[in-house]
């Protein structure tokens, strides 16, 4: 898991790393710190794989979407 304006690489996310602060938004690292931004993602992944997981909706476009939230990297 990484947040991409803090830890991604700028050719893959189009802009430079760390504009989001130079530009003044409000992002989860900036709110929480890392290891707290990181936390709070691996928490609300966790959240939405549960109900997957208990109907029976692994290998779903759903389950898909999640893990692309989670190990993007642009």
């Amino acid at each position: 898991m990484i947040f991409v304006d803090v830890e991604g690489d700028a050719l893959a996310i189009g802009k430079p790393i760390g504009s989001d602060v130079l530009n003044n938004k409000s992002t989860y690292p900036g709110l929480l710190g890392m290891e707290g931004a990181k936390a709070m993602l691996e928490t609300h992944y966790k959240k939405a794989m549960t109900p997957l997981e208990e109907l029976g909706l692994q290998g779903t476009l759903l389950e898909d979407l999640a893990n692309y939230i989670v190990s993007r990297n642009h």
